[in-house]
């Protein structure tokens, strides 16, 4: 489609300019293109959760019975993940699903447990050694989630920094990324499991000296949200943990985003329950704010604009963030000047909540004051060797900066 766009522009600009400029801007688009087709296969900087629609479940066999209901809870836990909703099995027309969940599968197989895992699984009171795992249609999927008028959460998720302290008997231990292992894989387990993108502290010498462990077992809210400055997620989970003597394990957990506070506890004989607890709480607030559900009524559009658009590597690196959005149904462009683009964005619900979610990851920030109409350069934007050249007027781009809401400047 770019490339189909970009022979359009072409065949527009070759009717107007000599082909000593046609030529010219051809060399130029074609470097463009080389760069571009080297950006695609790489990875965007946002938070973005893979395996939304894959599941796997503990099985102690490998027989027909037992994988059609290991079948029946993935393909719970697979809508949970992708509503942001964990009671999501209650409601009568995903009931139904759950009971044919085989003709919602795309591919199964199975795998060995070790580790933590199997000592996790064992101390459950599960018994075998291995888990079948499931994945599943993701059309047919988001098409249920809808019918059902429930929320479709797209890969592109706000990153949560957790804070997590721990009292054992005399221990007082804060979580970090190279410290208690087996606590830090069952927490990303967790997420992994609830579509939660996470994120865990160094806790190295700046950590320790910006939150002593009293703070953060204290919950002392300004401590805690000026040590985590410096990972700039956008919301911020603190958990404090403690083994009872009576072997309980006790979780109070606190959510800080966007300058509100959530507060939730839970007990547990087994410290991964706790801290699922933790995880699915975090997922359903942050689902609240980001999840949107698609209305019936006709599609919303929106004319959204981006700054800094200097090349062509920058407009697919734009179109390809935007495309990945679930949020956004079709794309099309409104415009191209010197700097900046604009594109006709065709939503599946309102735009109340896309706004946030496109300034989760590190490609568009939102500007905060319109800039000034943008002086138009002929052929898509790109600079004549001819600066001096007049303008020709018959060029006529759609509306600029159209949604004051949603102009964005591109980040680096």
């Amino acid at each position: 489609m770019l490339l189909l766009t970009i022979l359009l522009e072409h065949e527009r600009f070759c009717g107007q300019y000599p082909l000593s400029e046609f030529r010219y801007h051809m060399k130029k688009y074609c470097q463009f293109i080389l760069g571009a087709l080297i950006l695609i296969s790489v990875n965007s900087h946002a938070a973005v959760v893979e395996g939304l629609y894959k599941s796997e479940v503990a099985i102690s066999g490998q027989g027909k019975s037992e994988r059609d209901g290991a079948m029946q809870g993935a393909i719970q836990e697979v809508f949970a993940k992708v509503s942001g909703q964990s009671n999501i099995a209650s409601i009568e027309g995903i009931k139904r699903v759950i009971d044919n969940a085989s003709l919602y599968v795309q591919q199964y197989g199975y795998r060995k447990l070790k580790g933590q895992e199997l000592v996790e699984h064992k101390a459950g009171g599960g018994s075998g050694n291995q888990v079948v795992w499931f994945r599943f249609d993701e059309r047919a999927i988001n098409k249920v989630l809808r019918e059902n008028n429930l929320p479709v959460w797209g890969k592109t998720r706000p990153t949560t920094l957790v804070w997590l302290a721990i009292e054992e008997g005399r221990g007082r231990y804060i979580l970090g990324s190279d410290t208690l292992e087996d606590v830090r894989a069952s927490l990303k387990r967790e997420a992994n499991r609830r579509g939660l993108s996470i994120l865990i502290p160094l806790l190295d010498l700046e950590d320790q000296t910006a939150l002593p462990f009293a703070d953060l077992w204290g919950d002392f809210q300004e401590t805690i949200l000026q040590a985590s400055k410096r990972y700039q997620a956008e919301a911020v989970l603190v958990g404090r943990m403690s083994l009872t003597r009576s072997d309980i394990w006790e979780g109070r957990w606190t959510l800080y985003e966007h300058g509100n506070s959530l507060n939730w506890s839970y007990q547990g004989t087994m410290s991964n329950h706790v801290l699922a607890a933790g995880v699915s709480g975090a997922m359903e607030i942050l689902a609240k704010q980001y999840a949107q559900i698609t209305v019936t009524t006709a599609p919303a559009d929106i004319v959204l604009s981006v700054l800094d658009v200097a090349n062509l590597r920058d407009y697919v690196r734009v179109t390809k963030y935007l495309a990945s959005l679930e949020q956004i149904k079709g794309i099309q462009s409104a415009y191209v000047d010197s700097s900046s683009v604009g594109f006709n964005l065709q939503l599946r619900g309102g735009p109340e909540k896309l706004k946030q979610t496109i300034g989760l990851g590190s490609v568009l920030a939102a500007e905060q004051q319109a800039p000034s109409a943008p002086q138009l350069s002929p052929f898509g934007g790109f600079p004549s060797p001819d600066s001096t050249q007049t303008q020709p007027e018959t060029i006529d781009f759609p509306t600029r900066f159209g949604d004051k809401e949603f102009i964005f400047r591109l980040l680096p």
